[in-house]
């Protein structure tokens, strides 16, 4: 039987690259070790992730449609818009939430939270509810952008394959952003086929949404009809952001 020395050397051969990896894991990405069940097992190397990262992350920013004003926008960019004192800290508590979010990604992935962030225009809530995709994505979690009259529209029509292909990936994908809830309407049957091909798997499935919307949580059920209306008051956590429009003076 071959002593453990001899076994992990055998994995880091597989593994070993001096141009990409560093000294500390032996040119591997990997840290190996002797689980108890005397198994080859191994941590990541920090080098490792960041490789990954900077691979992988763009690739994935790429495929989510995220819009590219969001693609460079870090946290320590954000402009309080609040008019007031009031608004000032509820965006304020709003901006930590997401923060705590981002620095937890897998948490919140994991346990299938989903958001409604909800406020006036232009007061930066399509930007800020793409951090968390973007934090997820640095995480080589797969993440999507879309609007919601954008889904609807494929779905309205005879959709080519990259098209269906887009809509499978933003079924399944680890997060999705999904903007202008506000802008659609009930009586048109439309949102029943895209609550019931699009929200509702994601629901079943557990997979994490972010949804973006003028209107207040409470105020949907007007629009989308009590029962796709329920599939988001009742998953989702608020967040609020209030003030003035700041591509009005932009």
């Amino acid at each position: 039987m071959l002593d453990k020395n001899t076994l992990i050397e055998i994995q880091k051969e597989r593994f070993r690259n001096p141009e990409i990896y560093c000294d500390e894991c032996d040119h591997t990405g990997r840290l190996f070790y002797i689980d108890d069940d005397k198994r080859v097992n191994h941590q990541y190397c920090p080098c490792y992730i960041k490789h990954r990262n900077s691979v992988v992350y763009p690739r994935l920013l790429k495929e989510s449609r995220v819009p590219h004003m969001a693609w460079d926008f870090n946290f320590d960019d954000y402009k309080n818009t609040g008019a007031t004192a009031t608004q000032v800290e509820r965006n304020n508590s709003s901006i930590a939430a997401l923060k705590n979010a981002c620095v937890n990604i897998d948490s919140f992935i994991g346990s299938g939270q989903n958001w409604y962030v909800e406020g006036h225009r232009g007061t930066g809530k399509t930007i800020l509810a793409c951090m968390i995709a973007k934090y997820a994505m640095s995480q080589g979690m797969p993440a999507a952008y879309t609007e919601f009259s954008v889904a609807a529209d494929i779905m309205l029509r005879e959709a080519t394959k990259e098209e269906r292909d887009w809509l499978d990936y933003i079924r399944w994908c680890s997060i999705l952003v999904v903007d202008g809830v506000d802008g659609f309407t009930t009586g048109t049957g439309i949102h029943e086929g895209l609550f019931d091909r699009l929200v509702r798997p994601r629901v079943q499935n557990h997979r994490s949404t972010v949804y973006v919307s003028t209107l207040p949580l409470q105020m949907i059920h007007e629009k989308l009809g009590h029962s796709n209306a329920g599939l988001i008051v009742d998953r989702c956590e608020k967040m609020t952001f209030l003030g003035k429009d700041f591509r009005a003076s932009s």
